[in-house]
């Protein structure tokens, strides 16, 4: 009895690193990276421009792995952004990837260089028609882990510029109306800077209601 139980989970094992190593045939990559990008569009406006190769691995995890990525806002925004990654990796989610949907489960990006210009666009009014689809698709955006290594970004307005270099953040947000976690640290203007921060519900703060949260800074050279 016990090696014939023995038997079955090792076939039931074979089975599953059989179909799992099927995968990137039965969905291609480029069927993925489609909906990849629609679905970051969506949610956030960003479009999304896949210049280098593009694979779906699925050992030691399910993922779409993409190099140089080019990511922009929409020619309307009110804060331009440009961003180009050097190689990105999108975990996803299995049983949804079966049935042609995409999940994301994790982003981490590596080596991006952000770029973000302040009020080049036209700024719509709080509760104007227009400002609520983007409130209402940024407030749906969930993610279980975005992490960034060794980035870059430049914030540029009315007041000059200011650069984060040697960017890496770790930020846990499964779900926008819940618990969001999030770590970073860098250096602001050549200092050394690290934040640790928690915030109950980013979607009641992009809704205009309140949420409570707590914020460590560490910043011996700014302080």
């Amino acid at each position: 009895m016990l090696r014939r139980i023995v038997f079955g989970i090792v076939l039931l094992a074979a089975l599953s690193a059989g179909a799992l190593a099927l995968l990137p045939v039965l969905v291609p990559a480029e069927t993925v990276r489609a909906q990849v990008a629609a679905q970051i569009q969506s949610r956030t406006g960003w479009r999304v421009a896949f210049d280098g190769p593009v694979t779906l691995a699925v050992f030691p995890n399910i993922a779409l792995t993409a190099e140089r990525l080019r990511v922009e806002s929409a020619p309307d925004a009110h804060d331009a952004l440009a961003a180009d990654i050097e190689r990105a990796a999108f975990g996803l989610a299995l049983a949804p990837l079966l049935s042609g949907d995409v999940r994301l489960t994790e982003i981490v990006l590596e080596r991006p260089v952000v770029r973000v210009v302040r009020g080049v666009g036209p700024a719509p009014d709080d509760g104007s028609d227009a400002a609520q689809p983007q409130r209402g698709a940024l407030a749906g955006v969930s993610v279980d882990r975005l992490v960034v290594t060794d980035g870059l970004l430049v914030l540029r307005g009315a007041g000059g510029e200011t650069r984060f270099d040697d960017l890496a953040v770790t930020l846990s947000m499964p779900d926008p109306t819940r618990e969001t976690e999030i770590e970073a640290a860098g250096r602001l203007d050549g200092r050394a800077l690290s934040l640790s921060a928690r915030l109950d519900a980013p979607a009641a703060l992009l809704s205009g209601a309140e949420a409570a949260f707590a914020l460590t800074l560490t910043a011996p050279d700014l302080l």
